[in-house]
């Protein structure tokens, strides 16, 4: 059986994928690691008891070994909590979509106040920065351990990670690495000056989503496909069709937002189930409404948090966060409202079977 818990961190993204046999754990994943519990980000845990940071919740399942640690890409909602699973359980290994050619190079940058540009440039900036500085924790905790770290990404690239799970690794735009690495070294280089090193953390961050590495899974016949944060846009063309994309089920890329679909995509993938890492309060406006309208009837849609859809008023193109549109006593919501859940749980048989349930608070 495959067994794959859509950890509730919040907005963010954590992924523990585990195989079991007669209920012995064969083969453990963690895809991503949803922000850290520390500092400030620790106020958006504390303050929803469904939430649970992804150390946590790997305790409460009694795990404290994985075989692996996949990194999809740089933003702080997806690196922001692997430092601490590595502080708590023995890993195989540590794959990422990017490598750090010298994580020693920080006392430059850390020193730097960032005091140019605007409040949200200044924020971007500083959170890239911590970003940054986890890579290079995450680095140095592989190196003390001696956990093989290795960069995954390029067109293609298939694992074998058991006798029955098969893993395949890719990126939308290879280009976006090269820019990636080009990015990161000026930042740490020691003759940047604070302006231009916070116009390349700002740069960095823009591209992040569009450089990070998809993975989809094959198991019992069925495929689950996880495109990290990955805008709809990089997935038109030939190259990417059917094929490449189809899935049984499928995480929504960047938390259901508006870039995160097209009906295009959604006919090449054509899951019968979405699940969409995200939280109630997050300031984005996340799930966009409109993106439950590209799919085709009969999708069953899920939440890492227990939040509600209302139906998108016809006569307009969704509702604004200020006047949601009114909803017609004959519409149902596109998501109703559900129990807390620390986690949605999909149980997938050696026979293609899947079971959906809710890990309850």
């Amino acid at each position: 059986m495959l067994r794959i818990s859509f950890i509730n961190v919040g907005y963010g993204d954590a992924i523990l994928i585990e195989e079991l046999r007669d209920e012995r754990r064969v083969f453990s994943m963690l895809v991503d690691g949803g922000v850290p519990y520390a500092g400030d980000y620790r106020v958006s845990y504390d303050r929803w008891p469904s939430r649970v940071p992804a150390f946590r919740y790997l305790a409460s399942r009694g795990i404290d070994a994985l075989d692996a640690v996949f990194l999809t890409h740089l933003h702080i909602d997806h690196i922001g909590g692997l430092p601490e699973v590595l502080e708590q359980c023995s890993v195989g290994d540590v794959w990422s979509s990017l490598d750090l050619a010298d994580p020693e190079r920080f006392s430059s940058l850390n020193a730097l106040a960032l005091e140019d540009g605007s409040a949200p440039e200044r924020a971007t900036a500083r959170e890239m920065r911590l970003s940054l500085n986890l890579l290079a924790e995450l680095h140095g905790l592989a190196g003390e351990r001696g956990i093989p770290m290795e960069r995954l990404g390029g067109e293609h690239r298939i694992i074998a990670l058991s006798d029955g799970l098969t893993a395949e690794f890719f990126e939308a735009d290879r280009a976006l690495s090269a820019r990636t690495e080009a990015f990161i070294a000026e930042i740490l280089s020691p003759d940047t000056e604070a302006a231009r090193a916070q116009r390349a953390l700002v740069h960095l961050d823009s591209i992040q989503n569009a450089a990070g590495v998809a993975l989809r899974l094959t198991y019992g016949g069925r495929k689950i496909l996880l495109p990290a944060d990955l805008p709809a846009v990089h997935w038109k063309g030939d190259a990417w069709g059917a094929e490449r994309l189809r899935a049984d089920i499928v995480k929504l890329a960047h938390h259901g937002q508006a870039d995160s679909m097209t009906r295009e995509l959604a006919v090449k993938i054509s899951p019968r189930h979405a699940v969409i890492s995200v939280s109630a309060d997050n300031p984005f406006g996340a799930p966009s409404p409109n993106v439950f309208d590209l799919f085709d009837a009969g999708l069953e849609f899920w939440t890492t948090e227990n939040i509600e859809m209302p139906p998108r008023n016809p006569s307009t193109s969704g509702p604004s966060p200020s006047s949601p549109s009114p909803r017609a006593p004959e519409q149902p919501p596109k998501l109703a409202r559900g129990p807390s859940r620390r986690a949605v749980i999909f149980e997938i048989q050696s026979d293609g079977e899947i079971n959906v349930s809710l890990d309850r608070v």
